[in-house]
This record gives structure tokens, C-alpha cells and sequence, in this order.
């Protein structure tokens, strides 16, 4: 399907931008106030948007729970509103309840898609926009239980894939995925840069990892995450980010052979709409979380040094030998802090939600 014409034009820009996060309380690590702030960057990345003639385009979490406040919602939407363009993006983790795609329709999201300036693209969707005899497919894989997980990839490829790519296209991929160009820890699902670069798309526009890893390109495809616009979190890695977008510009070529030329940058927001981070997030927040952490991970050694056989024998569920564990005060050396039990007990419900589904 056609979306936009720019036939008579000789460039189009795109504005990528990811991880909103749009709440309306504030976190424990920031000392501004959240909701108002991430407002005001909105309405900072619409005006670029517009003084350069762009499309934008989000890689998901536009909120940072699914049942978020259409009041805030409302507030989020007058700013969307102002684009020239209609958003288009996909959808996060924390737009959905349980990585479930079908909850959508359920959020205010969904009612704020379907009335105002919001394109959310379906699976197996691909928007073309025309630049004078040049085509360019905008498509997108939200959020999902099963991307990234036992080497999966298949959302990293576009609905195109089996389709012969012409000198005259281009193909903008978007995902909610966690794509990275270095090694994680076991247990942590993610997808490497230099396993997928046989993907169709000639950009692909990454979110979900806050952190980023800008602009890079291999092969015959640039791979850009910029990082979250949201700074939700006091992390190490979030103290020393400078919050941006990228910008993406095609433009035909003067030559006889009118080809289609590709530029593409990251943009830091002014000081004055994203403060310096020492400025707004709390450091002592980011010691109590390290040092949470670090509980964590202390007691996580304890129960693989234990013999849980002696403990299972005498409960049928392990889960609930778990639960009895986390009723204590103290497991072997391990102080159990409540920090602790409400680590264990996401992850324990996460557990069950993939086990429902």
C-alpha cells in the first residue's frame, strides 16, 4: 500500500526515536519530574521532525505499562498530534500485557492509535512511500515471548524477504528486539549484529536495549539503535548516556542516473530538554541498586550450591520450594531482603505467563 508520495520531491527524512517509557509517576532514581520531562522531549523530537520535514518513526515502549492513563495518554497524543506526519512504529514489551500482541487492542494505546497522529504496523505489513520512481518499505516486528529467544531471528527479516530487492527500493526495518553488537550473560535473550547480517532490510532500527550502540554499519545493511529517550533507571550505563535520535535522509541523486543516495546520524537532545544525567538521576538510587544487585546474585549462587533434591522431595512444586525459601529471613548466609523476594517473584511470574501461552 502506498502511505505517502513525495513524487515532485528530491529528499525524504525520517526521525527514529525509541523507549519513551510515558508514565505518570516518577521513578525511584530520577529527582525531576519524570512524566512532564519526557513530555517536553516529545515535543522537542515533533519540532525537529517538522522543521525538517520528517517522518517519525518509534521502536516501541511508547509507555512504560500498558494500562497507563489515558490522561497522560491524552497529554502524549497533543504532542504527537502537532507532527506533520503520522507516527509510525511498533510495539514493546511494555506496551503489551504478557508479550501478548492480541492485549493491544485492550490498552488506551490502542484507542489513542485508532483516533489520533499513531500508525502501528501490523506483522507481515509493509508501508511504501515514493520518492519521485524510488520506493521506500517501512515495516516492523513488535515485541514478541519468542524473538530473541533459542536463536530466533526471523523478526529481523522483512515481510519482503522472499521478494528480489530492485536498485529502485529501499527497505526500513523496525524491531523490539534486544540486538547488540556484543555478548551478553547466559540467561539473557538476545540477538548479535554479525548473526543476522544476511537480513533483507537495508536499515534496521533497533529498540528495547536502553543503552544503545548508535550507527553501525556491515555489509550492505546499517544497524542503528540510539538508545531510550526515557532514562528510567540510575544504571551505570544510563549516568554516562546522552539521550538521542537518529536521522535519516534520502535524496536522489543529480546525476543521469538518479540514484538514491542514504545518510544517516544520531542527534543529541539540547541540555536544556534531556538534562546531563548526574543532574537528574539519583546516584544514591544507583548505589541501593547495585547493592541490591549484588544480593541478588549472592543468593542466586547459595540456591545452586544447595541440594534442592532434599527440598523437592518434601514439596511436588518446585516453585513452591522457592516460595518457602523467600518466607524466610535468611537463606544459609543470605540475608533475604525484599529486594530479593520481588526479583525472584517477577521473574517466577514471568515464568508462569510463558508457561500460559
Amino acid at each position: 500500500m502506498n502511505f505517502l508520495n513525495f513524487k515532485h520531491g528530491s529528499e525524504i527524512n525520517f526521525v527514529f526515536m525509541t523507549d519513551i517509557h510515558g508514565r505518570t509517576n516518577n521513578p525511584a532514581s530520577r529527582k525531576d519530574y519524570f512524566p512532564d520531562t519526557i513530555l517536553n522531549k516529545l515535543s522537542w523530537v515533533v519540532n525537529y521532525a517538522n522543521e525538517n520535514d520528517a517522518i517519525i518513526l518509534c521502536g516501541g515502549d511508547w509507555l512504560n505499562r500498558p494500562d497507563t492513563s489515558p490522561a497522560f495518554i491524552s497529554k502524549m497524543c497533543s504532542e504527537f498530534n502537532k507532527a506533520k506526519y503520522e507516527i509510525i512504529g511498533v510495539l514493546g514489551n511494555h506496551d503489551l500485557y504478557g508479550y501478548n500482541i492480541e492485549s493491544f487492542k485492550r490498552t488506551p494505546l490502542a484507542i489513542a492509535a485508532a483516533c489520533n497522529n499513531i500508525c502501528i504496523l501490523s506483522e507481515n505489513q509493509s508501508l511504501c512511500i515514493e520518492l519521485q520512481n524510488k520506493k521506500i518499505y517501512i515495516s516492523g516486528s513488535h515485541s514478541s515471548p519468542l524473538i530473541d529467544r533459542n536463536r530466533r531471528t526471523s523478526e529481523y527479516y522483512t515481510p519482503r524477504r522472499d521478494i528480489p530487492k530492485s536498485a529502485d527500493e529501499e527497505r526500513i526495518h523496525i524491531v523490539h528486539g534486544f540486538l547488540t553488537n556484543k555478548d551478553w550473560p547466559d540467561g539473557v535473550p538476545y540477538t548479535k549484529i554479525d548473526s543476522i547480517l544476511d537480513t533483507d532490510a537495508d536499515i534496521l532500527l533497533a529498540g528495547h536495549e536502553h543503552l544503545g550502540f548508535g550507527i553501525l554499519e556491515k555489509q550492505d545493511t546499517v544497524f542503528c539503535n540510539p538508545g531510550a529517550l526515557g532514562r528510567v533507571s540510575a544504571a551505570v550505563g544510563e549516568i554516562n548516556r546522552e539521550v538521542r535520535i537518529a536521522h535519516i535522509k534520502f535524496q536522489i541523486s543529480d546525476s543521469s542516473e538518479s540514484r538514491l543516495i542514504r545518510r544517516m546520524e544520531l542527534v543529541p537532545l539540547p541540555s536544556h530538554i534531556a538534562q546531563p544525567a548526574d543532574t537528574v538521576l539519583d546516584r544514591e538510587k544507583l548505589e541501593e541498586e547495585k547493592n541490591a544487585r549484588n544480593k541478588i546474585e549472592v543468593f542466586a549462587q547459595q540456591i545452586q550450591e544447595t541440594n534442592v533434591e532434599n527440598i523437592f522431595r518434601s514439596l511436588s512444586d518446585p516453585i513452591e520450594a522457592i516460595n518457602s525459601i523467600l518466607e524466610n529471613d535468611k537463606f544459609g548466609e543470605v540475608d533475604i531482603t525484599d529486594d530479593i523476594r520481588r526479583t525472584v517473584l517477577e521473574y517466577i511470574g514471568k515464568a508462569e505467563e510463558l508457561e500460559k501461552k
